[in-house]
């Protein structure tokens, strides 16, 4: 049963976005920038620059998506070759998979008056679910456009960073992520995280979190205004127990031993549909064989079980993987919730 969508690391996440938060409170909309958004961009411009950015999308999930690549600035996509553009688009296309219901959800339309690069803020910033921040810099007018989609098995968004260019809007920068996961949003998550932290569930409210900041993640040069809450919530959460502190975590359990690498929300697809679980990485030393990792998996799945009961509430289960500490093998075993 692998997992449908990649692992997030927790820690480096969180701590990375947060330091954006920081910067962008610190700063504010910039004194010399100004943001339309939506209907107030003027018509011409939003059908425009619009098209510019499905164009984009059409080519890069199409049949040649080195047709994408002539659709950058002047040079292409920085310090990327065709060919490696070209091989990062079929990885793109195969993670998407089958994409319908293309769409342009927003446009954001930015221009820099004067001074240096400035991050501004589009929309009302009393309410975080309406409000974006993009990076401008001075120049050419600019604009943030959001594609929206669906694959498979989920919804999924592309942030296109524009700019005009000899009367034409051109690709600078573009970054794909899902926007619903799971069925559930990031603000679903972060609702969920809510009511476990209400009943004192510090692990589960944590994980939660976790997930809804990593759904909220629109890339380097757009952010979305439920970003630092969701960040705040998560450093506010009171957990206790063995995974507090620093990794890997030192868990003794009755007569065992166990070094918790990480442990992450992950999403499972099944015959009875699709769940989030929690896979729990941790190192085994010394390996004896597959049957001696076995064992140890299933006695940390019986730890995990007794100090965090909990997490059952909100977990389809626990995936619990033991890899060799100063090798190559792993072993992972699965433990379904009745």
């Amino acid at each position: 049963m692998p997992p449908s969508r990649r692992k997030f690391v927790l820690a480096g996440l969180a701590v990375a976005l947060l330091a954006g938060a920081v910067a962008l409170r610190a700063r504010g909309r910039g004194d010399n920038s100004s943001c339309t958004v939506d209907d107030d961009v003027p018509a011409a411009d939003r059908e425009a620059v619009g098209r510019a950015a499905l164009n984009y999308i059409d080519a890069i999930l199409g049949p040649d998506p080195g047709a994408a690549y002539d659709r950058f600035i002047s040079g292409g996509p920085p310090d990327l070759a065709r060919e490696q553009f070209v091989a990062l688009a079929g990885a793109e296309k195969k993670k998407i998979g089958s994409a319908s219901d293309l769409r342009v959800g927003h446009v954001y339309l930015t221009a820099v008056k004067g001074g240096g690069h400035q991050r501004t803020v589009c929309g009302p910033a009393s309410r975080p679910e309406e409000w974006v921040a993009v990076e401008t810099n001075p120049g050419p007018a600019q604009a943030h456009v959001v594609i929206e989609g669906r694959s498979a098995h989920n919804s999924f968004v592309y942030v296109i960073r524009m700019v005009r260019q000899e009367a034409q809007w051109r690709v600078q920068q573009a970054f794909s992520a899902p926007s619903v996961y799971m069925g559930k949003s990031a603000v679903d998550f972060e609702g969920m995280a809510a009511a476990e932290e209400r009943d004192h569930h510090g692990l589960n409210a944590y994980m939660l979190y976790v997930e809804a900041l990593a759904l909220a993640n629109r890339g380097p040069s757009f952010q979305l205004g439920i970003v630092p809450r969701i960040q705040t919530e998560i450093a506010n959460v009171k957990m206790s127990g063995p995974l507090v502190g620093q990794r890997p975590f030192k868990w003794d359990f009755g007569g065992a031993h166990f070094d918790v690498v990480s442990v992450d929300p992950v999403g499972l697809s099944d015959r009875s549909g699709d769940k989030v679980y929690l896979v729990v990485l941790h190192e085994i030393d010394p390996w004896v064989d597959d049957a001696f990792a076995e064992r140890k998996n299933r006695a940390l799945i019986a730890a995990f079980a007794e100090t965090y009961p909990e997490y059952k509430q909100a977990f389809g289960g626990l995936v619990v993987k033991g890899q060799e500490k100063e090798g190559s093998r792993i072993w992972g075993t699965i433990a379904e919730n009745e």
